[in-house]
């Protein structure tokens, strides 16, 4: 199927920083695209506005790679909603990336990790684990993480002693991607991001495994 009739619901295009992890690091410059639509309804989620699948726009994929390379940027995070639930689409728009940037291009997913990781070469994934707090706990599976490596990264969002307990069981069955504890914003935190880092320390599977602390920056400076 040529990409000119291929069509992906976008929610946005827009430049900003990787506010949290990713290939390049936080605070890495960034063209996001969000896709439109998400299976999940988390309990603390901040980006509602993309979650009806009926909102958007379709975007053809030459329109979208238009819009990304006028930002002139070499680092795309593709992000939700959920990227995976236009799994077709997603795939054609990675490697016309690719082929656009003659493979000289950082691409990031973003995905809520209750879909299975697919086998996608030149690609950096973020998968989430929602802990209890999100309320879409019994979305996840650890089979869904089997296909991540060293390059890729779970982000556990924490909000309180369950979430954390929760997130080191799946650490002890999960050992080859790299391992975020992220701190929920907001009035629904009831563990602290520094008592969150005390429990991080404590845990020796958080020492021996590829685990670090991650604040959502692009918040503590209110970018997009």
């Amino acid at each position: 199927m040529k990409t000119t009739k291929v069509k992906i619901r976008i929610n946005s295009i827009f430049p900003s920083i990787n506010g949290e992890v990713s290939g390049k690091g936080q605070g890495s410059l960034c063209t996001f695209i969000r896709f439109q639509g998400c299976n999940l309804r988390c309990s603390y989620c901040d980006t509602k506005y993309s979650q009806d699948r009926d909102a958007g726009d379709e975007w053809t994929i030459p329109r979208i790679i238009k819009v990304v390379k006028s930002y002139g940027l070499r680092n795309i995070t593709i992000t939700g909603g959920e990227p995976l639930l236009q799994q077709n689409g997603l795939t054609q728009l990675v490697k016309a990336l690719q082929d656009a940037y003659c493979n000289d291009v950082s691409i990031n997913i973003e995905t809520n990790g209750s879909f299975p990781i697919p086998d996608m070469w030149g690609v950096v994934w973020i998968a989430d684990w929602k802990g209890p707090s999100s309320n879409m706990y019994c979305n996840m599976k650890i089979s869904n993480l089997v296909e991540l490596t060293s390059k890729d990264f779970v982000k556990f969002v924490i909000a309180d002693e369950q979430d954390f307990l929760n997130a080191i069981k799946v650490m002890k069955m999960v050992h080859r991607p790299v391992f975020a504890f992220s701190p929920v914003q907001g009035k629904r935190i009831k563990l602290q991001p520094r008592e969150l880092v005390d429990k991080m320390l404590a845990e020796k599977v958080c020492r021996t495994n590829n685990s670090i602390f991650n604040l959502q920056i692009h918040k503590l400076i209110d970018v997009a």
